[in-house]
């Protein structure tokens, strides 16, 4: 699955009601760290900047990914045209 199916699925995940509250909060936390403009490291460091936001975002992604359950992640993958998860 390519990187615009992913940000995709996390939004889809976000509508879903058989996703658990824990998993939404996550990805919206997520979303809002890469979107909001204080961060761990500012931005105006050279790579670092932008490797905190990569890196806190893969983290919770990660952890959303596993609170969602199978049959929500495969029904959502296939319903935006993504491979099964």
């Amino acid at each position: 699955m390519g990187l615009l199916a992913r940000i995709r699925w996390f939004l889809a995940c976000l509508t879903d009601r058989q996703t658990p509250w824990t998993g939404k909060l996550l990805v919206a936390v997520a979303l809002l760290y890469m979107v909001l403009p204080f961060d761990l490291l500012a931005d105006t460091v050279p790579v670092l900047g932008w490797f905190d936001d990569a890196t806190v975002a893969l983290i919770l992604g990660t952890l959303a990914y596993r609170l969602v359950p199978k049959e929500v992640a495969e029904r959502l993958a296939r319903e935006i045209g993504g491979k099964k998860s």
